[in-house]
């Protein structure tokens, strides 16, 4: 089956996914992707959109940020600018996912919704479904989206802004914090743009270690300034940010091919094969080679 897509007057583009497509890539201000698969395997992935699932049918195992559980319908989940995700799904699974960029939603709402939190509070921390009425209205939002993305009627791209505004306003009053968190964010789209020469610098040397200093330069920012508003944004330290993306990169590269971990370790800019197995084992709880066996087969 294949995908297809519209584009509207304003550039944005919102997606349809039909039975038997895997991911789309997404690099635009909005799409919205309504799927039904028994593709099984294990798979893997990152983007620099944000998103959040639906899951209308079936059962999903969702792995966010080294953490994971099981997606069932009316659960949803949340994954963050260039955040490494996973999942597999059981049979019969159907769903939609909303990606879109942080600057591009920012307009509609007011300065005191605080969503970007939860975008990067850490995954048991996150917005969950966690009332019947909480659940109700998320799976209204996912069948009204897998019916417009299904039908392509007039104004469906329009559909799909409002349906996003409605999920983020849904999980926002159902929302608590973390403790120690700022209940009120200063986040701003000017925050996002000023890292975000960093994190394309990062995407794209991802065989060897980007320096902080050299991606605050990146940002035209002092170095302290640019940890200061890269964690603001990000939830994570630059440093910690760079490990856990070449690490992700690694982990989609044993999932690819059969190269030897030796080989992997080299081209994702770790020192020799302990260097990633000691990183490896902080973000996937495992041995690199461990990974690949549970995994054998499946495709990123």
């Amino acid at each position: 089956m294949r995908h297809r897509s519209q584009r509207n007057a304003q550039g944005d583009w919102v997606s349809r996914v039909v039975p038997g497509d895997r991911h789309i890539p997404v690099y635009a201000p909005l799409a919205v992707d309504y799927h039904v698969t028994n593709d099984t395997k294990f798979a893997f992935h990152m983007h620099e959109d944000m998103e959040i699932g639906i899951c209308m049918a079936g059962r999903s195992e969702r792995h966010i940020g080294g953490a994971s559980f099981v997606a069932r319908p009316g659960d949803i989940w949340l994954c963050g600018m260039w955040e490494p995700h996973a999942w597999r799904n059981a049979p019969g699974v159907e769903g939609v996912h909303f990606y879109f960029s942080p600057q591009g939603i920012w307009s509609p709402f007011r300065h005191e919704i605080t969503w970007m939190s939860m975008f990067i509070a850490p995954l048991d921390q996150r917005p969950r479904t966690n009332t019947p009425e909480m659940r109700e209205a998320v799976v209204a939002i996912g069948t009204e989206m897998a019916r417009e993305c299904q039908e392509q009627r007039i104004g469906w791209h329009e559909v799909g802004w409002a349906a996003l505004l409605r999920l983020l306003v849904i999980l926002e009053r159902g929302w608590r914090p973390p403790e120690g968190s700022s209940s009120s964010p200063r986040s701003s789209p000017s925050d996002v743009a000023r890292i975000l020469p960093a994190l394309a610098l990062v995407q794209a040397n991802l065989s060897r270690h980007v320096s902080a200093s050299e991606a605050a330069t990146a940002c035209d920012l002092s170095p302290s300034r640019f940890r200061t508003v890269f964690r603001h944004v990000m939830g994570i330290s630059y440093g910690r940010y760079g490990v856990r993306t070449r690490v992700a990169s690694a982990a989609s590269r044993l999932l690819a091919d059969d190269a030897p971990v030796e080989v992997i370790a080299h081209q994702t800019g770790f020192t020799d094969r302990s260097h990633l197995a000691r990183m490896f084992a902080v973000f996937h709880g495992c041995a690199p080679s461990e990974f690949r066996r549970r995994n054998q087969g499946a495709q990123a």
